[in-house]
């Protein structure tokens, strides 16, 4: 009989969910994604889900996009009114052990599980493998982390941080222009994560086009929609000089902010770039624009020429996370 894990990646727009054998945890038999607006709450989608694949999970790991303390049993997501009650949870999967877990933190802890085809090389620098990794990765915010491997078990320790909300930091007069700009719409405080998230390009864009848009973002913002991937859209293929330029001083603002991590945790063992920005933007991060403002740190610039950068191309990652720490019933702060 087979057992089986049970993950959830639950974000403010979508929802995914898998059911993977306990012995291949990166292999889901059952996967799918629900839109979570046509949903009242994670517990209507999820009946359905498990109806459908016909098969009951022995435990389960949910990754939300809210804050999660250790040993947390509830959370309320950032960006939908929907509250996951893991005692709940369990007793409506008869007693199965569910645990909580950040979306980022998630991802991080699917880092050492990815495939090299789900990794693009940005630089290849050497390995250390007695050292620790980072991950960065920008999407609805700015999640950053450490991963440490333990020498007695193998296992991975992720150590999130809050790094996203540091101070951003301008380099040229273009980017202390940009942050005037950020300082009258958030006060004196501006974080990175007001500049390098889906509603940071979005105001890289305002920055850039002034009071005249293009007519494909203006009918975003007018229906409501979010309107980051209309500029990826524009930036990517064209038609709006505007949308280039937001692409490119965003993409220059990553590798900066990616130096900084760099440094801070010197992460020896690699730097991963993830979130859903990466994976539309590869072409930006794969330039040398990334990699330039990456290095530019001075007298430092040679020790992370030798740093391993790469950004996870994996459609699910955060999904994957999940599935790991489903395996081990759900105590993530175990390392995976």
């Amino acid at each position: 009989m087979t057992d089986w894990l049970l993950a959830a990646d639950i974000g403010g727009t979508h929802t995914w969910l898998a059911l993977a054998p306990a012995a291949t945890p990166d292999r889901p038999a059952h996967r799918a994604r629900f839109d979570n607006a046509a949903w009242p709450d994670f517990e209507a989608l999820l009946a359905v889900f498990l109806d459908e694949a016909g098969a009951r999970p022995a435990c389960a790991c949910l990754a939300v996009a809210a804050p999660v303390a250790p040993g947390q049993r509830v959370a309320v997501l950032t960006n939908r009114a929907w509250r996951i009650d893991t005692d709940r949870l369990s007793a409506r999967l008869g007693g199965v052990p569910v645990c909580l877990v950040n979306d980022f933190a998630a991802v991080a802890h699917a880092v050492p599980h990815l495939d090299p085809e789900h990794l693009v090389p940005v630089q290849p620098g050497t390995a250390d493998p007695e050292a620790p990794a980072a991950l960065m990765g920008a999407g609805t915010g700015l999640g950053q982390a450490l991963l440490l491997e333990c020498r007695e078990t193998g296992r991975f320790h992720v150590l999130p941080t809050e790094g996203g909300h540091s101070d951003f930091a301008p380099q040229c007069e273009e980017d202390w222009s940009l942050l005037r700009h950020l300082q009258r719409l958030y006060g004196t405080h501006v974080s990175w994560e007001r500049v390098l998230s889906g509603r940071g390009l979005v105001e890289l864009y305002r920055f850039h086009c002034g009071p005249a848009p293009h007519p494909d973002f203006a009918a975003a913002e007018a229906a409501g929609a979010d309107p980051a991937p209309v500029v990826t859209r524009l930036g990517l293929h064209g038609g709006d000089p505007a949308a280039e330029q937001a692409l490119r001083h965003f993409t220059r603002l990553y590798g900066a902010q990616a130096g900084n991590l760099a440094l801070q945790s010197l992460c020896r063992r690699g730097l991963f770039i993830g979130g859903g920005i990466a994976r539309h933007l590869l072409p930006y991060l794969a330039s040398a624009t990334f990699l330039e403002a990456f290095l530019a740190k001075g007298r430092f610039r040679a020790l992370l020429d030798t740093l391993p950068v790469h950004v996870i191309v994996h459609p699910w990652p955060g999904l994957l996370g999940a599935l790991v720490l489903a395996g081990r019933s759900g105590t993530p702060g175990r390392g995976s």
